[in-house]
């Protein structure tokens, strides 16, 4: 016999929220281009890039993530519905 798939609702909730926090602080602690001139300024500004770079793909895998959740989330929610009708009626 096969087991039934079970899901913490509350654990997704809290797990979504947290991704989109995190995402948030991705967005929100962008460093700002440095100006001047030289090889250290030079070199600054391409790690500053860098970590923009992948704070900006950081955000959109987290943003990914909690909408896949959610849609997880709403799709066993519709299942496990359609399913409880089935005993009701």
């Amino acid at each position: 016999m096969s087991k039934p798939i079970t899901m913490n609702m509350d654990a997704m909730d809290t797990a979504i929220n947290t991704l989109n926090g995190l995402a948030s602080f991705c967005i929100d602690n962008e460093i700002a281009n440095k100006t001047g001139s030289g090889a250290a300024v030079d070199e600054t500004q391409a790690i500053q890039k860098a970590y923009n770079k992948m704070s900006e793909q950081m955000q959109t895998l987290l943003t990914s993530t909690a909408k896949f959740l959610k849609k997880a989330k709403a799709s066993y929610k519709k299942s496990d519905d359609k399913a409880s009708w089935q005993f009701k009626g």
